[in-house]
């Protein structure tokens, strides 16, 4: 609605900084609700960093290869090219985080189920989450395969036509990132398999 032409960069860099910095202050006011924020001193940060590492360091891996396609397209291709990929890339992003979003909802409840011993409800809610990614993502993808040129003119505009064609190879992908969000996210983050997440997302 707000971003038009190249002129627009400023207005587009303070949507982006805007919504993550309304964000974290909204959840900070909500968690004052629930827990209680003071200073302590002489607490030991070591135990904390062995288990954090892995997370920060995934953190980096998913970031530089989220981000390197664009960017060797960037060399590769040409200002045209780059363009319409990348927004591609981000209508396919968003569809991502719809269907993946379950995963961080349901890893605590996975949590409990395997520090309880609860391994029937575990993989039941694991099927429930397999499930809802087909439920989703399969109907998305048919949308796409059919529609996916107007959708991108409708976000878009008419100088992006490209880039529904890049939609509908791309759009696969959404099926793929929620399975792995079942595999890596709930699976293995709550079995405390961190090492195992980084190394598949390194490898990748």
């Amino acid at each position: 609605l707000l971003i038009h032409n190249t002129d627009d960069g400023i207005v587009y860099a303070a949507i982006l900084a805007g919504s993550n910095v309304c964000t974290n202050i909204v959840n900070y006011l909500y968690a004052q609700k629930m827990v209680r924020f003071r200073v302590q001193r002489g607490i030991s940060f070591v135990g904390h960093y062995r288990y954090t590492k892995w997370f920060f360091i995934q953190s980096v891996a998913l970031t530089l290869f989220s981000n390197m396609d664009i960017t060797m397209l960037g060399f590769l291709g040409d200002q045209v090219q780059t363009g319409n990929y990348e927004a591609a890339v981000k209508i396919k992003t968003l569809l991502s985080a719809l269907v993946s979003s379950l995963g961080n909802l349901f890893l605590p409840r996975l949590s409990q189920f395997i520090k309880e011993e609860k391994m029937d409800a575990y993989w039941r809610t694991i099927h429930k989450s397999l499930s809802y990614n087909s439920f989703i993502s399969i109907p998305l993808i048919g949308f796409f395969l059919l529609e996916s040129n107007e959708v991108i003119a409708l976000l878009c505009g008419g100088k992006y036509l490209y880039a529904g064609d890049m939609m509908k190879i791309l759009v696969f992908t959404v099926y793929i990132i929620g399975i792995s969000t079942v595999t890596g996210i709930q699976i293995l983050l709550s079995m405390n398999k961190e090492r195992n997440l980084l190394f598949s997302s390194v490898g990748g």
